[in-house]
């Protein structure tokens, strides 16, 4: 459990416009470039499909026999993700901008049906992802170590050793426990 104490309520406020006007300026000018942008991919889609984007200065990369999972920043986003499932062979996605900052867009040129599963298959597929979950906790569970060693500055120097420090809970409050009797 964790306990606070309010020591000063600050309400919540938004600074003055002269302040942050050149941020709102330039947050409204890159929404609109990139709203502009768009459009114009789109419209160029239609008017002249893929070809017609390179006179844009797009790059455009062309992928066959993958699948959506074989490339994790696009699978990773949940738009693609969706666009790709949604759109029929021979039709184009929607255009979504990526975390780093590119303009995406997608041809689906055929769908190829998943092979059925065997037990074999099933057992792999469940491995596969009972790994990929031990993995997630295990790194969880050494920075939540990490940062627990951080907070003792006295055992920096086995920090390094040890990767990691065990803390002995029942001897930090015995330790509390004699030295609050030793006050008294």
């Amino acid at each position: 459990y964790v306990l606070f104490r309010v020591q000063k309520e600050v309400p919540p406020s938004v600074a003055p416009l002269n302040e942050i006007r050149d941020q709102v300026l330039t947050g409204w000018k890159q929404d609109q470039a990139r709203a502009d942008l768009r459009a114009k991919v789109e419209a160029t889609l239609k008017q002249g499909g893929f070809d017609a984007l390179k006179d844009l200065g797009a790059t455009i990369q062309t992928l066959t026999d993958t699948t959506l999972s074989a490339h994790a920043e696009l699978a990773s986003h949940s738009g693609i993700r969706k666009a790709m499932l949604d759109t029929a062979a021979g039709q184009t996605t929607p255009a979504f901008w990526t975390e780093d900052g590119k303009l995406w867009v997608a041809r689906v040129k055929a769908r190829t049906p998943a092979p059925a599963l065997t037990f074999q298959t099933r057992k792999a597929l469940v491995e596969s992802i009972q790994s990929q979950e031990a993995g997630k906790l295990l790194s969880a569970e050494q920075e939540a170590l990490h940062s627990s060693g951080n907070l003792h500055p006295g055992f920096s120097s086995l920090w390094g050793r040890l990767d990691g420090i065990w803390i002995n809970e029942d001897y930090v409050k015995a330790l509390a426990a004699s030295s609050s009797g030793d006050d008294n």
